[in-house]
């Protein structure tokens, strides 16, 4: 009996004197909290949210409100305070329910109420290239890590918004392409002979622009929250956000409708370490990326909800193929002095309100 005692008391007394390993999955020291939800036992800083170098990135401040251009009234993007189309042929649009907000716009809109709006399509020898476009007001660092953070939902609309088809396109490359100077703008570009404006159908880089970094979208009709990292390669004082070059041919024109994308919620920002994400958990193809990943001297953990994802130390995070689901994911990163830091990314599971459809 005396024996018995003795190893529960051992046992105990383990229990008491173990220490919160922070990487492991377990309640080490059994207090109830397991990994970095044991602040006292795991400490690390969060990084706080950096300023958005982007100004009105979620289109809510505006000089005029639309007008329905199925009455041949402007929505131009130019209504929208500090954007502007990338050339004057080019017509990306502002919708706010202060004037044209049409019913095929997914709702709720990811932050306030208004949002920007950009065909995407090609045509037989061509496409037509409609970008949003900005003058930074603190230009991009060369040699600096940024992220790009903006939300995507696509829709084949009928001519005059009367409408939305199925998609029928597939995934596309959106790209920020970047300035080193802020250029007038929109660019003006008329034709030789006959002295009217040119057709938007110019890449960016044939204007002067550089691409900085692309990333892969998927088109859904539910709203998409995507970013993606990048090293500025020389001083950046303007941006244009749109699709790379070239759109795919599957973005065509057909039975009065086109590929249209609706934009909402940008931000760009300054970052130490921060997560990239590419599709969603309600779409089961969830990709997180940590980025810039220094491997060494750095090292790396994935956690969901506080708790480590045993194993998962590299750079990207293949969430949906683990079988993991909504909630707020960690990178946590210890650095080369030993310091610990860290940042998250919230994902919910929402579900869109239906769209009208033509009949």
């Amino acid at each position: 009996m005396r024996i018995v005692s003795l190893i529960a008391t051992l046992l105990l007394v383990s229990a008491v004197h173990a220490q919160e390993i922070c990487d492991n999955g377990i309640d080490d020291d059994g207090n109830g909290l397991i990994d970095l939800n044991d602040t006292q036992a795991c400490p690390c800083t969060l990084l706080p949210p950096q300023a958005n170098l982007i100004s009105n990135g979620s289109f809510e401040e505006h000089t005029c409100c639309p007008g329905d251009p199925s009455q041949m009234q402007g929505n131009f993007i130019d209504c929208a305070n500090d954007w502007t189309d990338y050339q004057i042929s080019a017509s990306a649009d502002y919708y706010n329910p202060c004037g044209f907000n049409p019913p095929m716009i997914p709702q709720p809109v990811p932050d306030g109420e208004a949002v920007a709006g950009i065909v995407v399509h090609t045509w037989p020898g061509g496409a037509s290239y409609e970008f949003l476009t900005q003058c930074l007001a603190t230009p991009l660092i060369a040699g600096q890590t940024y992220e790009l953070g903006f939300n995507l939902a696509a829709v084949r609309m009928q001519f005059g918004f009367v409408g939305t088809l199925p998609i029928n396109f597939g995934p596309i490359q959106m790209a920020l392409f970047g300035l080193d100077t802020c250029p007038p703008l929109p660019y003006t570009m008329y034709d030789p002979v006959w002295g009217s404006p040119m057709p938007a159908q110019y890449c960016p880089t044939e204007l002067g622009l550089t691409e900085l970094a692309t990333v892969t979208y998927n088109p859904s009709n539910a709203w998409q929250n995507i970013t993606l990292t990048f090293d500025a390669p020389f001083n950046v004082g303007a941006i244009m956000f749109g699709p790379a070059c070239p759109i795919p041919q599957d973005y065509n024109m057909w039975g009065s409708s086109e590929p249209y994308f609706f934009i909402d919620d940008m931000s760009l920002t300054n970052v130490d370490v921060a997560i990239t994400s590419t599709g969603h958990p309600c779409t089961n193809n969830l990709v997180l990326t940590a980025s810039p990943f220094d491997d060494p001297p750095n090292s790396y953990q994935w956690y969901l909800d506080g708790v480590a994802i045993v194993g998962e130390t590299g750079a990207v995070l293949n969430a949906s193929a683990l079988g993991l689901g909504a909630g707020t994911y960690t990178v946590r990163v210890i650095q080369a002095d030993g310091s610990c830091i860290m940042t998250q990314q919230e994902f919910t599971a929402e579900y869109p309100v239906p769209l009208a459809t033509a009949t």
